[in-house]
């Protein structure tokens, strides 16, 4: 059974007073709907990617490192991180602990050949 956990982050309040929030929430649902996943819960923030210690960052590690969480689905794939250096060693750590990553506007799902690929491409520039 699939336990997928969306991601949604705006990096200011007054970006979490328009539509971006929700649109984020709508699209993950809208994934996990049209591909049957059971979506158990959308960590919604408003924080900067910039910064690797954050509540849902923490939380999504915390549900990882239970066991409880075997998919993060994120609308793009700066919602996780926007600094590159950061976002790769989350993403490091969350394909470390099998955990599927999937970007639903860039069509990155890592349990398919093309999304290792490209997960792996960004990995590997950070070297």
């Amino acid at each position: 059974m699939n336990k997928c956990f969306g991601l949604c982050r705006v990096s200011s309040e007054s970006q979490s007073n328009n539509t971006s929030l929700k649109h984020q929430k709508q699209s993950i649902k809208r994934y996990v709907d049209y591909h049957q996943l059971e979506l158990v819960d959308v960590i919604s923030e408003v924080y900067s990617g910039m910064k690797s210690n954050r509540d849902s960052i923490n939380q999504i590690k915390d549900l990882v490192d239970k066991k409880l969480c075997d998919t993060v689905i994120v609308m793009k794939l700066d919602r996780l991180m926007r600094s590159f250096s950061e976002g790769v060693v989350f993403i490091k750590y969350l394909l470390d602990n099998d955990v599927n990553i999937v970007s639903v506007t860039e069509e990155i799902n890592t349990k398919t050949v093309s999304g290792r690929f490209y997960i792996n491409l960004i990995c590997s520039l950070s070297n």
